[in-house]
């Protein structure tokens, strides 16, 4: 019997065609429509903060071209010319309060333009474990990224990440299974105590591997370990930028170092839990409720383009989308699933690698080669998205910053209503909020802001994983405290406006400079 790894062998020449990470695809993002509106008067930007002045590292890392490295490890299209991107490691501890000695490498990724001042002070990204913030960097780079042309931006891999010390843990099977999450079983309550058994083998594995440092993989860690990169600089403060739960990094490290950042950006923030502690992301069902609406919303701008590109999928691509899940469900479909279906979709809808266009061009592809029996390159496709946001080192890590988690008592209560909700990724999305049932709970940092910061806001309209409506929360708790605050609302498809959306660039390397922009904006695309 064929296995997933061999049908999808046999497809990778003949998807060169389809798939956009094969070569180079020249950008097709329209012209930039940016509402800056009037030049903001005296007291028209929320809250009364000065921004704290901007300044250059003392001492550097040592950099090294890593380009090709980078966009190979990701199979990402070739940089093109004018782009520089230089790597760099810094050793922190695994454990800040020195009861372990064990060290570990953080992998930095740095981009330049050819334009850009030399002299200008940096902003450091972080994508957390939404993605390696070196992969998101890459993206942004090949697509002469407004932000990077403004001054160079320094993407800091989180542990276990990207270029930082490698987590290998889980078997292949297990890797599969995270896909899949529930091939044979029907009924919700086999089907949960499916997912179940799949959080407590991968927990076994990783927690056995890593002992005793499991524990240390934190955002409260990786803040930390911020902090270490700002003082081998030599700088007062950091300018930071935290993009999905990248962003509940950016705030766990301003919370911890109030005055050691000198600016805030938090983009496409993780839903906030209904009850305290109100920490982005830390609630597994309540971020899940807001990725479905994201995704469902994604979908919908997918299934326009479909319809007017005139798609392998039919007059009504979602009809055959949930024609194909409930295919999949039944084992007509062979080794595609229901879990492959959504988890590729919500993949390549909310990536950043090449244009919305492309990306959904190529998913339409996929999926009809599916529907028609042969799966080898959605298949692959799913291997590609599932290694880009959901690696061993990103499960570790968004189970160690989830506080409240569901049990399958919980999804077993939701799950006829979050069919009718969300009838596309609901389902699916439900169950995977079990994966870290298993897993060490551990105590995160609250991340209300005492201190007010210069700060901006930015959400999409169409984002398959994190959804929409955290801003409205974050931006009440700013004004609170003092904060000066601009929002940037995004209407582009895909996850995190930084990385794919030019225009929001632009709002950003505008606020970095000046410390303020408008108290409202909107990025058509």
């Amino acid at each position: 019997m064929p296995t997933r790894h061999s049908l999808i062998a046999v497809a990778l020449v003949a998807s060169c065609a389809l798939v956009t990470s094969c070569g180079s695809v020249p950008s097709e993002r329209p012209p930039l429509a940016i509402d800056r509106g009037a030049a903001p008067a005296a007291g028209s930007v929320d809250g009364p903060v000065a921004p704290p002045g901007l300044s250059v590292p003392d001492s550097d890392l040592a950099w090294t071209e890593c380009g090709g490295e980078i966009t190979a490890t990701h199979e990402l299209p070739p940089l093109p010319p004018g782009v520089q991107l230089d790597c760099a490691t810094l050793i922190v501890p695994v454990d800040h309060s020195g009861r372990l000695g064990e060290p570990i490498e953080l992998g930095l990724a740095r981009a330049r333009l050819e334009g850009t001042p030399i002299d200008a002070a940096p902003l450091v990204l972080t994508t957390s474990t939404a993605q390696a913030s070196s992969r998101a960097l890459a993206t942004m780079a090949a697509d002469s990224s407004p932000l990077i042309a403004s001054r160079p931006v320094v993407a800091v891999d989180r542990r276990g990440t990207g270029r930082s010390t490698p987590i290998s843990c889980l078997s292949q099977g297990l890797i599969e299974e995270h896909i899949d999450l529930t091939r044979d079983a029907e009924d919700i309550a086999d089907r949960t105590a499916a997912v179940a058994r799949i959080s407590r083998e991968s927990t076994l594995s990783c927690t056995d591997q890593l002992e005793p440092m499991e524990t240390f993989f934190t955002v409260e860690n990786a803040a930390r370990d911020l902090e270490l990169l700002r003082a081998e600089w030599g700088l007062d403060r950091l300018a930071l930028v935290g993009s999905g739960d990248g962003a509940t990094l950016a705030l766990t490290y301003a919370a911890l170092f109030p005055e050691n950042v000198s600016r805030l950006v938090l983009d496409s923030p993780l839903a906030m839990p209904a009850t305290p502690p109100s920490i982005p992301g830390s609630d597994n069902l309540a971020r899940a409720k807001q990725q479905s609406e994201g995704a469902e919303a994604a979908m919908g701008a997918f299934a326009a383009h479909c319809t007017a590109t005139d798609c392998a999928l039919g007059a009504d691509p979602i009809a055959t989308i949930e024609e194909m899940i409930a295919d999949a469900r039944a084992g007509r479909l062979g080794f595609v699933t229901p879990g492959t279906i959504i988890s590729t979709t919500i993949g390549l809808l909310g990536d950043s690698n090449g244009t919305a266009e492309q990306r959904m061009d190529t998913l339409a592809g996929a999926l009809a080669q599916a529907r028609n029996r042969q799966p080898a390159e959605l298949l692959r496709l799913s291997l590609i998205q599932h290694a880009a946001a959901s690696s061993d080192g990103q499960y570790i890590g968004q189970c160690s910053d989830t506080l409240s988690r569901a049990t399958a008592a919980d999804v077993q209560e939701r799950a006829e209503q979050w069919r009718i909700d969300h009838p596309i990724v609901g389902d699916q999305l439900l169950l995977r909020t079990l994966l870290c049932t298993s897993w060490p709970t551990i105590e995160l940092v609250p991340t209300e802001l005492e201190a007010p910061l210069p700060t901006m806001l930015l959400e999409g309209t169409r984002d398959p994983r994190s959804g929409a409506g955290t801003i409205r929360e974050l931006r009440g708790q700013l004004l609170a405290n003092g904060s000066s605050v601009s929002s940037v609302t995004w209407q582009g498809i895909g996850h995190g406006a930084v990385i794919n959306s030019a225009c929001a660039a632009e709002q950003i390397a505008f606020f970095v400079t000046d410390g303020q922009g408008p108290a409202a904006t909107t990025c058509p695309r």
